[in-house]
């Protein structure tokens, strides 16, 4: 029996009674905030790779890849700070490296193979000058096969090697490595091939498809097997590129992550005709440097999904982030890549409103625009999924649960004419005096439920929580003292 205590956000249905429940479950979208810089120095070339965010005190920290296509050229690892909280980044002149006869640029690695990742180590017994750690792929010509390698830096610039984590898997995305204070073990998140578990449509090799694998290791140097992480469910087994695992910023207990869906059709068709870019698509299909028809075939979106054991996700199948409406520069493989870090608080888009959720997108990426932008997108906090109700009155009711708080919060929104009621049920589903409310409505991340009896009464009882709505959202319940 599952034991509410703080926030529990509503991500999955985990303690619903779905016999009982008839408000849908379902992915929310985010607003787009606008952009957040333009990549446009020299050094920066005309397309980007793998962002990394970290917040620190004061400031955030970005982190970026920067090529050019068709020839590629060294891949240059670049640096940008946000003192806005989060709304605008600029870049950093470090001066470590040389650009064309000057120092005056914010690169911080000249050239790497791929796949380069930033992380801070949350081990409270990481050595000081270890406390920025990077992850990126190589080609291992004794191994024949790929290595994840490990760096670290004590300041966030100044990365050298130190190690390699892992060989023989594939890599060739953003391999993440984090702390779980929890479980006092680091997690490790990569991209490797599987056998397909399901049919689907946009697998081309069932004996190949893109997926993710986490092992583990309380030393960074002993670890586990890789493991596929498994979807709850009998989810379609469609490829999946990054995986930007990050613990929930505001509870992590939760694990959140986004997955690039990587959609390849078959063939090309009367769609691609009309979809945007048709010229650029075929270009990169046929005619460019290292040309592939999957080039031209490949569509991506992002996903979101939730953990609380690093394990087991539960997925939501329909996108959360999308190429959006069709112009010359998206709609392509590449559209949809969130930055690595998590979602980082950002102050409120209005005057009066609550910090928002922002997550970061790179913008015109393989487009071969004049220059990629880095877009910002917005949640409400824990938004990123809510149970709702149209018109009609709909209701979602919880197994039995026990929970330890004298004061619920509820965060949710309706309409005008909406509402919640809020009943709390013994373990049978009988009411219980004195634990209902009147119609809640409103919009906000944190309202206090007022019962007519004190909440501590239930403490440790195994009750049920119905939730009766009409034109409404629930993102999220929170127990405090």
């Amino acid at each position: 029996m599952k034991k509410l205590t703080g926030l529990f956000p509503f991500w999955t249905d985990e303690i619903t009674d779905n016999e009982k429940t008839s408000a849908i479950l379902s992915v929310n979208k985010p607003d787009c905030a606008g952009i957040s810089i333009d990549f446009d120095q020299p050094w920066d070339g005309n397309c980007l790779d793998f962002l990394s965010v970290i917040r620190e005190e004061g400031f955030i920290r970005l982190y970026y890849e920067a090529w050019s296509y068709p020839s590629v050229g060294p891949i240059r690892v670049c640096y940008a700070e946000s003192h806005d909280g989060g709304v605008t980044f600029k870049p950093v002149r470090v001066g470590l490296y040389e650009y064309e006869g000057s120092y005056d640029n914010n690169i911080v690695m000249p050239e790497i193979p791929d796949n380069f990742t930033v992380t801070k180590d949350e081990n409270p017994d990481c050595p000081p000058e270890q406390k920025y750690k990077a992850t990126m792929s190589r080609y291992n010509k004794e191994l024949d096969g790929n290595e994840l390698v490990l760096l670290a830096a004590p300041d966030g610039i100044r990365f050298k090697e130190i190690g390699v984590i892992s060989t023989g898997l594939a890599y060739d995305t953003q391999n993440v490595l984090i702390w779980n204070r929890h479980a006092k073990k680091y997690f490790c998140y990569m991209r490797d091939y599987h056998s397909a578990h399901t049919k689907c449509r946009d697998t081309l090799n069932e004996e190949s498809v893109r997926g993710i694998s986490v092992m583990e290791s309380a030393d960074l140097v002993n670890w586990s097997e890789a493991k596929e992480i498994n979807f709850v469910g009998n989810k379609e087994d469609y490829p999946l590129y990054v995986n930007n695992v990050f613990p929930y910023v505001y509870d992590d207990r939760y694990y959140i992550g986004f997955p690039v869906r990587y959609v390849e059709r078959k063939e090309w068709n009367a769609s691609f005709e009309r979809l945007c870019g048709k010229a650029q698509r075929k270009w990169r299909m046929y005619d460019a440097q290292f040309a592939e028809p999957r080039f031209g075939l490949t569509l991506t979106d992002c996903l979101f999904m939730t953990s609380t054991d690093n394990y087991n996700w539960h997925r939501f199948d329909e996108a959360c982030l999308v190429p959006g409406y069709e112009y010359r520069y998206n709609w392509l493989y590449g559209d949809c890549y969130p930055a690595v870090g998590g979602v980082i608080p950002t102050p409120g888009r209005y005057e009066g409103y609550p910090d928002e959720l922002s997550v970061y997108v790179w913008k015109h990426h393989w487009g071969v625009a004049p220059t990629v932008k880095l877009e910002r997108f917005v949640w409400r906090r824990d938004g990123f999924a809510s149970y709702k109700a149209g018109y009609d009155e709909k209701k979602l009711v919880t197994k039995p649960v026990t929970f330890e708080g004298g004061n619920l919060s509820i965060n949710f929104a309706t309409s005008a004419r909406g509402y919640i009621i809020i009943r709390i049920l013994d373990e049978d589903g009988n009411p219980i005096e004195g634990f209902a409310t009147c119609e809640l409505f409103g919009d906000t991340v944190s309202r206090t439920v007022d019962f007519e009896k004190p909440l501590a009464e239930l403490w440790g009882k195994k009750v049920r929580f119905e939730f009766s709505m009409c034109d409404a959202q629930l993102y999220s319940m929170t127990f405090s003292e």
